[in-house]
């Protein structure tokens, strides 16, 4: 998973209180991806799974909820572009 190798290097090399935006989004990404899976760990079936996980309101609820002040990451970007009328 790109996202956690580049959030462990992230982790090794953040020396400034800045981080560049690879990381913060790589980080934001697996905040909101895990937020995700928990929310869908009750699911029975890979179609339900699949349908809990791409749930629009539930991936945009996550984004938000795990936003720390920060510029959402590119799956949030796009989520709020398909929710915002």
């Amino acid at each position: 998973d790109n996202m956690a190798q580049i959030s462990m290097c992230c982790d090794q090399h953040h020396l400034s209180a800045s981080p560049p935006k690879i990381c913060t989004d790589a980080i934001l990404t697996l905040d909101v991806n895990n937020c995700i899976d928990t929310s869908c760990s009750s699911c029975e079936g890979e179609q339900s799974c699949k349908l809990c996980k791409e749930d629009t309101n539930l991936v945009n609820q996550c984004c938000i909820d795990h936003q720390h002040g920060l510029p959402p990451p590119p799956m949030c970007q796009h989520i709020s572009q398909l929710i915002l009328p």
